[in-house]
């Protein structure tokens, strides 16, 4: 049996390079909060940002990682464009995607189009 994190307000993040021109897709990743976790790696509470994600179900609930991890949702992720160095932001300072935006100097985010989305 695959162990899984369960987790609250869950946000796919769509990583884009800085690039003001262009901005090129780099990789998708998901935040959340953990809620249980059983690999027992992570306390409730904990905030996640995961590796990149390989796969993800057409409900935007269950995503699988390139570490091999599986990420639940409680609800479907919301969909949120950033660019490299707010991702690397979020990673460094354990951010949620909602304390990002109140930053001074937060980038503007990326206008997502979810009927463009699809499992992978």
């Amino acid at each position: 049996m695959t162990k899984k994190i369960l987790m609250k307000n869950g946000y796919l993040l769509s990583v884009h390079d800085d690039s003001t021109v262009a901005p090129n897709h780099i990789a998708d990743v998901v935040y959340g909060e953990v809620i249980t976790d059983d690999a027992l790696r992570f306390p409730v509470g904990y905030r996640v940002v995961t590796s990149i994600i390989t796969d993800k179900s057409s409900d935007f609930k269950v995503f699988h990682t390139k570490s091999g991890s599986v990420y639940e949702l409680i609800r479907p992720a919301l969909l949120l464009g950033i660019s490299f160095k707010e991702w690397q932001q979020m990673r460094e300072q354990t951010i949620s995607p909602d304390e990002l935006l109140t930053l001074p100097g937060a980038a503007k985010l990326l206008a997502l189009d979810i009927n463009n989305l699809k499992p992978n």
